[in-house]
């Protein structure tokens, strides 16, 4: 497990990290002002007997540190960290899941595609992205690739949360250049569902790329055949159908802009990039797709997605639900927003607990006065409690998601051999039981019933 491959799903929340820091700032300038006038007012021996709260000033300033670190963490917390990936058991259906493979290589930063190659391409997901949205049941997932691969967003049905990450995904989101696309699909098609050899399904790997490759020589050699293999392994391991999006001149080409006016160099002179379209169209040949040559003209994604994507993926699956019945194996990444709630929880404590016991008459008067805070503390102990309890006993409750995932197949099943009374028990015990896409599913599978039911 690599920190530096941790993700926050919700990195827009991190600015709130600015507001806890002008909280600590103006905390520590009131605390000085107020300290300043106490001198003033008298002596700290004379202090210590006229107020005996004004005394404790390393306690002060350590409950307001503690409770700054806290709201800290609980704003770390709802930026949903996630590190890791774990393995799930989910209901395999007809939903459409779709991977795009974005190439962020300097080349992508010509702007013989207005504004600029990689924003051309970052758009057309977007449009791919809302055709797929009104779909409803679907699922879609981003790998950045130059010459290193990166898995950016893994399958999510979190379109909003997938908008944002695609919308920082850029030059820098991998350390080095090149562009390895034989590792890309790769890494694409491993984001699926598994499934065994010769296995079909409603699955989809979208590269948009220019094509270009340093390590591919002029024969058409290197990393192209290793492209073109990986493109055969996805549709034969994994039943993925990949598609590629060519953009670029391929004709005059273009320089790459780096601004203020610099250009891209080599050896002095400046770089020209073209669309290398050759390996594109044998990478949708050998993965069962289609090349769409977008080149520098505008293209409606979304009629794409609708009259080419998805009619190619439907003769793939057989026109039905491929796999109705079974649950597979998914990959996700696994949240760790705990390890800051928990530290919250901790800080909160300090921050709050009814620290000494007598006041300096040497009755428990200080200590009644500060009971207040106790009671805040078993309350907001009672709030906070059960839902780090809750984010962290996911692992307790998988086997629960595991059954659901088995009860909603029976449903499925039995809604397709038409047993339409053991299909609704079955459907509606799994959307009972089961959260998130299973009682999505379910839902919408108790209405199929409802409507066959309803049929003379």
């Amino acid at each position: 497990m690599n920190l530096a491959d941790l993700q926050w799903l919700e990195a827009d929340r991190l600015i709130w990290l600015a507001g806890a820091g002008v909280l600590a700032v103006a905390a520590l300038w009131v605390g000085r002002r107020q300290a300043v006038r106490l001198r003033r007012l008298a002596t700290p021996d004379r202090l210590r007997v006229m107020m005996p709260a004004s005394a404790a000033g390393r306690g002060r300033w350590l409950r307001a540190a503690a409770l700054l670190l806290a709201l800290a963490a609980v704003l770390g917390a709802a930026a949903d960290p996630r590190l890791g990936e774990a393995e799930r058991e989910v209901p395999q259906t007809d939903a459409v899941e779709v991977v795009f493979a974005l190439d962020v290589s300097r080349s992508m930063l010509a702007d013989d595609v207005a504004p600029r190659r990689l924003d051309r391409a970052r758009q057309l997901i977007r449009d791919a992205v809302a055709e797929l949205r009104e779909r409803g049941d679907a699922a879609v997932g981003l790998v950045a690739f130059a010459g290193e691969v990166r898995r950016v967003s893994p399958l999510t049905s979190n379109f909003d949360g997938f908008l944002r990450v695609l919308d920082s995904t850029g030059t820098a989101s991998v350390s080095r250049g090149g562009s390895d696309l034989a590792e890309a699909l790769q890494v694409a098609s491993r984001s699926f569902l598994s499934r065994g050899v010769g296995g079909t399904g409603m699955r989809a790997l979208v590269v948009l790329s220019d094509g270009e490759d340093p390590a591919r020589t002029g024969d058409g050699a290197g990393e192209g055949g290793g492209a073109v293999a990986a493109a055969e392994a996805a549709l034969g391991d994994r039943g993925v159908r990949v598609f590629a999006v060519g953009l670029g001149d391929p004709a005059e080409g273009s320089t790459v802009p780096l601004g203020r006016g610099a250009e891209l160099r080599y050896r002095g002179e400046p770089v020209v990039t073209k669309l290398e379209d050759a390996v594109l169209r044998a990478v949708a040949e050998a993965g069962g797709g289609v090349y769409i040559p977008a080149e520098t003209r505008r293209v409606d994604m979304r009629d794409v997605v609708r009259r080419v994507v998805l009619p190619r993926l439907r003769d793939a699956a057989g026109g039905g639900e491929a796999g109705a019945g079974r649950a597979e194996t998914v990959k996700t990444q696994v949240p760790r927003f705990g390890w800051l709630a928990w530290p919250a929880v901790v800080l909160l404590t300090l921050a709050l607990v009814p620290w000494g016991g007598r006041g300096a008459d040497g009755s428990g008067a200080a200590a009644e006065r500060r009971s207040p805070r106790l009671h805040r503390l078993v309350v907001l102990c009672g709030v906070l409690l059960p839902g780090v309890v809750g984010a962290t006993a996911e692992g307790v409750t998988a086997e629960g998601a595991v059954d659901a995932a088995a009860v909603y197949n029976r449903g499925v099943v039995a809604l397709r051999a038409g047993e339409l009374e053991e299909a609704n028990a079955a459907l509606s015990a799994a959307a009972l039981r089961a959260g998130g896409e299973v009682e999505r599913r379910a839902r919408l599978n108790l209405g199929n019933a409802a409507y066959a039911r309803a049929l003379p």
